[in-house]
């Protein structure tokens, strides 16, 4: 498992690093290759940490990106490279059903395939999202239904956004109002930032 961690560690430096910009097409496709290979290796492998899990989500992103780079066909049309993320997507999406990013980017290949189904499949019942992955997955949604004219989706996104964001702006302004009452200023920059952030929000 050592070795495992150190290579995961290896190619996440890397990729921060952006060593890997600069490669041929091809050795990025024997990157992608290599960064799978381990990802599977380590999922045949026992006592998996939270943490090493997550690592792993990371290398299932990264190989995603690097096959988006070589940028070699028309993403709208099904070719080698989107066939190879969509696979490598659906995997780590079953390995980590919660994953936001996974799931965004999965959404994103199915959305320029324009596959309407696939696409809302796997945008419903996502729980957790971290608030600027919400925000991404909401955009990213809003956008596809409204080029696409899927009225009654984009009707049910709209509403679920409208809500949430109506919802968690009243809850800061209380909390706004409170702090002003019982003199309790420790917070109220926060909570000011926060304010004009989500009366900003809703795409």
């Amino acid at each position: 498992m050592k070795l495992i961690r150190w290579r995961i560690v290896h190619f996440k430096i890397y990729r921060l690093l952006g060593t890997y910009s600069n490669l041929e097409k091809e050795d990025k496709l024997k990157l992608v290759n290599t960064i799978i290979q381990t990802y599977l290796w380590a999922h045949g492998t026992e006592n998996l940490s939270d943490i090493d899990k997550i690592n792993l989500d990371d290398l299932i992103i990264i190989s995603v990106e690097l096959l988006f780079e070589i940028n070699q066909y028309e993403w709208s049309v099904l070719n080698p490279m989107n066939f190879m993320a969509i696979s490598i997507l659906e995997y780590g999406l079953k390995k980590s059903p919660t994953n936001g990013s996974i799931r965004i980017w999965l959404m994103k290949f199915y959305g320029k395939l324009g596959l309407t189904s696939k696409f809302t499949s796997i945008g419903q019942n996502v729980k957790n999202l971290a608030e600027e992955n919400f925000e991404k997955f909401g955009g990213l949604k809003y956008t596809y239904y409204q080029a696409f004219g899927v009225e009654r989706e984009l009707d049910a996104t709209n509403t679920r956004y409208e809500n949430y964001y109506t919802e968690a702006l009243t809850k800061n302004k209380n909390a706004l109002t409170n702090g002003f009452k019982n003199r309790d200023f420790e917070q109220l920059n926060n909570l000011l930032q926060n304010n004009d952030k989500l009366e900003n929000s809703f795409f």
